[in-house]
């Protein structure tokens, strides 16, 4: 077994961190203290109390590779050169297809990541999901190829069309797919659910896509892009924290829309009694990342933004403050102690208890 394959067999804390670093994804220290303080393993574990330890290192590996996906292209500038993200997308989108062959030498170590992520997770799975799960990341890379040449060229979205852009770059779809596999919740697929899963599924995304956006604002900032807070903001020519309150609130409207289709699933007459099980079921998944990523909307909206102020002037949280906050606001804890500007945030950071979770970005 080469080195390469035996990080699969690795659990446990710390194992996540070692197949990043022996796939290639994470290159410097920096990098691999962002990963760390990111926990991905606790939020598996978290979002999968009953699975083996090798399913819970199958999803928390996912979770890395779409982070560090988010993080290059967001945080790094890729595709400020045009045609940039597309020659980064283009081996991921062949290591998608099941016969596509040997994926180019020159392409960046992403692809053959995904490529045997996906072939670890399709074992067991029917061709429909493969299928499903091809459909909803090909969307996501071209919804970023599209996120990626708007910002390129300037241009600045209204409401409507950000939302639907930000329902298909936060990669919760894909997410979702995989959880159907390492949650053994499968998506039942009949005329009779369609509707109501979808929008069950939107819902969800646009749950997890606005609490990101509420938590990194100062981050999005500091890169010069657009969030819903800034299209808020531009759109009713309001302030900052006027516009957080407006997205705090769409979250909760949201989250109420997920709430009723959940509810509709579960009562439905015209489900096949053969398929009722299974509806319930991926329900009850569905429902366990609604709670992790909406849980202390509120707070987060008025804590992640402006928490404190020397002589006067207000100041924002560094971006491990940021993360701090957001692991206790995932898990729905309050604040181990007040969070402020100046304070040592990677020493808070490490003091965190063991059941903390971090928002997915």
């Amino acid at each position: 077994m080469d080195d390469r394959q035996s990080v699969w067999v690795g659990s446990g804390s710390g194992a996540v961190l070692r197949w990043a670093r022996a796939m290639g994804l994470v290159v410097d220290e920096g990098e691999e203290r962002r990963l760390a303080a990111m926990r991905l393993e606790v939020l598996a574990e978290g979002a999968l109390p009953q699975a083996r330890a090798q399913v819970v290192a199958l999803t928390a590996r996912w979770a890395v590779f779409i982070c560090l996906v988010d993080d290059l292209i967001d945080r790094c500038g890729l595709g400020l050169v045009p045609g940039e993200v597309e020659e980064f997308t283009a081996p991921m989108r062949a290591a998608l297809a099941a016969d596509s062959g040997p994926l180019p030498v020159a392409a960046a170590p992403h692809a053959a990541v995904l490529r045997e992520l996906l072939e670890h997770t399709a074992e067991g799975m029917s061709a429909r999901w493969r299928e499903r799960f091809t459909a909803d990341y090909t969307d996501f890379l071209d919804a970023t190829e599209e996120e990626v040449a708007l910002r390129r060229n300037g241009v600045r979205l209204s409401l409507e069309p950000y939302v639907w852009l930000r329902r298909r770059t936060i990669t919760l779809l894909p997410l979702l797919d995989v959880l159907e596999r390492t949650g053994n919740a499968s998506l039942v697929e009949c005329p009779q659910t369609s509707a109501r899963l979808c929008e069950l599924r939107w819902a969800l995304a646009d749950i997890a896509g606005r609490t990101n956006d509420l938590a990194s604002t100062a981050d999005d900032a500091a890169a010069g892009q657009d969030n819903l807070m800034t299209v808020l903001a531009r759109q009713d020519g309001c302030s900052l924290a006027v516009a957080r309150a407006r997205a705090a609130a769409m979250i909760t409207e949201r989250r109420s829309d997920f709430r009723t289709a959940a509810a509709a699933l579960r009562t439905a007459q015209d489900v096949p009694p053969e398929r009722q099980e299974d509806v319930c079921r991926y329900v009850d998944l569905t429902q366990t990342q609604c709670v992790s990523e909406g849980l202390g909307t509120a707070f987060l909206a008025a804590a992640v933004d402006a928490v404190g102020s020397e002589g006067g002037r207000t100041q924002r949280l560094d971006h491990r403050g940021q993360c701090l906050v957001r692991q206790r606001v995932a898990h729905g804890e309050p604040l181990p102690r007040p969070v402020s500007p100046g304070v040592d945030h990677d020493r808070l950071f490490r003091a965190a208890t063991p059941c903390d979770r971090l928002v997915t970005a």
